[in-house]
């Protein structure tokens, strides 16, 4: 059994929505009236393909609601209904001020546990790597998290 949030807006340009279950927290994406392809599907196979090139991103699944798909992603900052990790973003930490990856590589170095730096950059590198051939023009700071 899922509830489903609304009123306040999530942010971001298109229309989603929190959503709580018994165990796990989602974020749904919905399709818009003006979608010429299929944003959720086309946003679902995306993440496959980040998963096969070694990216730990969240997982995703599409589901038809009134008729239409939409893409709900798992919240990794929710286990069994329960907020339980912090997260700070790239933005937050570089106060909107980067402009390469090279900015967020330096805070990476800077911020992270040695035993873990070597796992950060490479999945930065990666998440670079993939946004290039997938054409993303959505890596703005807000969407990299440490």
């Amino acid at each position: 059994t899922l509830a489903i949030a609304s009123g306040a807006s999530v942010g971001g340009a298109r229309r989603k929505t929190l959503v709580s279950g018994s165990d796990d927290g989602y974020l749904v994406k919905f399709q818009q009236k003006n979608d010429t392809i299929n944003m959720p599907r086309v946003e679902h196979a995306t993440m496959r393909l980040a998963a096969c090139a070694g990216l730990t991103v969240a997982t995703t699944r599409v589901e038809v609601i009134n008729g239409k798909d939409a893409l709900f992603v798992t919240r990794f900052d929710i286990v069994k209904g329960v907020p339980c990790r912090q997260l700070l973003s790239f933005d937050t930490l570089l106060k909107g001020q980067a402009n390469e990856y090279g900015d967020l590589a330096n805070v990476l170095i800077k911020q992270v546990s040695t035993s873990r730096l070597a796992y950060c950059l490479e999945q930065l590198f990666r998440q670079m790597c993939i946004n290039i051939c997938i054409n993303n023009t959505d890596d703005h700071l807000k969407t990299f998290l440490s």
